[in-house]
């Protein structure tokens, strides 16, 4: 089997009459070359600007620590020459 994508799905939390859902996805894909393309973390939802909930923008941190951690895994399977590689490093 050809896998074509790498998928992870995040949820922290469900969507309830008081708040707000965290839902974050992590999604991969390969070019028309069958390269791994970079992969890239998307917010299912709006996400405001100013949070005024502690306990919601801890949640979110949560979330992003986790997306984080699948995008680098992710991120292994991505050819690149050592001269990019550098530059990405380097950023963080």
């Amino acid at each position: 089997m050809d896998v074509k994508r790498h998928v992870k799905t995040i949820q922290i939390r469900h969507k309830t009459e008081s708040r707000r859902g965290i839902l974050i996805i992590v999604a991969q894909v390969k070019d028309a070359g069958g390269e791994w393309l970079m992969p890239t973390i998307t917010f299912e939802g709006p996400l405001s600007p100013i949070i005024e909930s502690s306990r919601y923008a801890r949640d979110v941190a949560d979330a992003l620590t986790v997306a984080a951690h699948y995008a680098d895994q992710f991120r292994e399977f991505v050819k690149m020459d050592e001269t990019r590689k550098n530059s990405l490093d380097e950023d963080f």
